[in-house]
């Protein structure tokens, strides 16, 4: 008797854990895609001396060496393409650089605070 109420117990508990799984896993997508602290105007600064070459003046991905780039830079004017990149995944393709792209990586010129301005000023773009 004391082993079926304990294995009904556990089996009532491991029922809800599934659930309670993609409920903290919900959660911490919104907690990651929450739009940053940084400063869009101090961002746009940045992203017109480092980015708008090839992502353009406007975010779009038709800057003036976007011609020649296979893959096109990321259009950052589009609300679909935005909506599947996280801050996280924003803060590695710029500090790391795009594999396969020519997008290089800016971790050793910009620092925390510029990136944190950067991304602001990217999530602008798309709103």
């Amino acid at each position: 008797m004391w082993k079926e109420k304990t294995t009904m117990k556990y089996f009532k508990v491991n029922r809800f854990l599934p659930t309670l799984w993609i409920a903290a896993l919900v959660t911490l997508a919104f907690v990651d895609t929450a739009q940053g602290s940084g400063d869009a105007d101090r961002g746009r600064a940045m992203y017109e001396g480092h980015c708008a070459s090839c992502h353009g003046m406007n975010g779009d991905g038709n800057g003036p060496e976007a011609v020649a780039l296979n893959p096109s830079p990321t259009n950052f004017q589009s609300a679909a393409v935005m909506g599947n990149l996280t801050d996280s995944d924003l803060q590695r393709e710029i500090l790391q650089g795009k594999p396969n792209t020519a997008m290089k990586g800016y971790g050793t010129i910009l620092s925390p605070e510029d990136l944190e301005d950067v991304i602001a000023y990217i999530r602008s773009l798309s709103q």
